[in-house]
């Protein structure tokens, strides 16, 4: 993660690229996307070398992504009550 000169457009990643980016494993449950998400801003507000802008404009492309994750979470887990 030391590269921070990410796009910052959510649509632009996959969702398994999202996923790696959260560090998440296979099988992982709804709080687990919140959790990884929340580390991995952590995480980047530790580092003292990026500015306050970039950190809220990061924060808030961890927080869509997140956000893109449980929706996507949710969608596959009612398509599995449905079958």
């Amino acid at each position: 993660m030391t590269d921070l000169n990410l796009e910052l457009n959510v649509l632009q990643y996959s969702k398994e690229e999202l996923e790696d980016l959260f560090n998440l494993k296979n099988n992982y449950k709804f709080e687990d996307i919140h959790l990884q998400a929340l580390k991995v801003k952590d995480t980047i507000f530790n580092i003292n070398s990026i500015d306050d802008t970039r950190k809220k404009q990061l924060a808030s492309f961890l927080k869509d992504a997140m956000l893109y994750l449980q929706n996507n979470y949710i969608v596959h887990f009612f398509q599995k009550k449905l079958v």
